[in-house]
């Protein structure tokens, strides 16, 4: 083969390398079987850093900022809901919980999770949760669950830009996969991790005005299992974030659709209805209440599981890591 030809295919694995690396978990350790972005291996920590420690420190830390966040906004004498209040009060509490969290007592990890070089995934993200969600409306809509009744050529966008993609997408991802999802997954492993933080990330949208109990065991089922599965195999919050956000974006002002229970009707660009069933259409809690969008979801994260394990990346509970892994030093819960 010519030297030519030989350097484009080399300069072309490099490229789809290059490509693939936002996507791409790092295997999980053989030393003490732990993902590389666990807080801790097997080797001994000192109580301040237990797993029993650093999520109350993190929820304490964060609740703490989120009222210091309301004294600012009440200081600043803003008037109503101007569009940079969930930044203010939710994003940068959580966001600022986890890096003093990260930095203080996750001493000496890389933080490949929110790696800046990794940056890639979440543009994957966006258009991926942007397609899953035209996907899901696409079938609702075509078995008469969604009704699209014209255009709004001025809705809010940049007030649901900032809450439905900005906010959401990265305070929950941190708070439910960078914080939950590790901690969880390091003591009990990645399966029960899946399940606890896809029954919380339900339970959490209890509190949106148009809530149901049916919505946010739909949204458990559905975002909350494809979510901590997708962050499983990809350890990274980029890719994460960009669904989520991808997803709500293209749900609430793109096609006008009640996102979870918590927006209205006419906030989008599109101005649409749910219609017929509520099995079908979600009712006023959004398609994520539909059994169509939970389908879709479940095949997407059936999928993604059935990646997670044949690549390796399925961690184990502690008193199994404990008890396959020959030569390992004693373990206590939380290491």
């Amino acid at each position: 083969m010519p030297s030519s030809r030989r350097d484009l295919i080399a300069l072309l694995d490099q490229q789809v390398s290059a490509w693939r690396a936002p996507l791409t978990a790092p295997p999980v350790r053989a030393s003490d079987g732990l993902a590389a972005d666990s807080p801790m291996g097997w080797q001994g920590v000192p109580w301040y850093r237990h797993v029993g420690v650093r999520i109350p420190a993190f929820s304490v830390l964060a609740t703490l900022l989120v009222v210091l966040a309301q004294v600012v906004r009440m200081g600043l004498g803003a008037h109503g809901y101007p569009w940079w209040t969930p930044i203010l009060v939710e994003l940068v509490p959580i966001a600022v919980a986890y890096g003093l969290v990260v930095t203080l007592l996750e001493a000496r990890r890389p933080g490949i999770e929110y790696a800046p070089a990794r940056w890639l995934g979440l543009p994957f993200g966006l258009l991926g949760g942007a397609v899953v969600c035209l996907v899901a409306a696409g079938i609702v809509w075509a078995m008469g669950g969604i009704v699209f009744t014209g255009t709004n050529p001025n809705p809010p966008w940049l007030s649901q830009f900032v809450s439905l993609g900005v906010v959401a997408g990265i305070a929950e991802e941190i708070a439910l996969r960078g914080v939950l999802f590790r901690y969880v997954e390091s003591l009990l492993g990645t399966w029960a991790s899946v399940a606890i933080s896809a029954v919380i990330f339900g339970a959490l949208h209890l509190s949106n005005p148009h809530a149901t109990v049916v919505g946010a065991v739909a949204i458990a089922l559905e975002a909350g299992l494809m979510f901590a599965v997708l962050y499983a195999l990809t350890r990274s919050l980029w890719v994460v974030v960009g669904v989520h956000a991808g997803w709500n974006l293209m749900q609430g002002l793109g096609l006008g659709i009640v996102v979870s229970g918590s927006s209205d009707v006419g906030m989008g660009f599109l101005v649409s209805h749910p219609a017929g069933p509520e099995i079908i259409s979600g009712g006023e809690f959004g398609i994520e209440a539909s059994a169509v969008a939970v389908g879709v979801w479940l095949i997407v994260a059936a999928y993604l599981g059935w990646r997670l394990v044949r690549s390796g990346g399925v961690v184990r509970p502690v008193w199994v890591r404990h008890r396959t892994l020959p030569g390992s030093p004693e373990v206590t819960p939380g290491q």
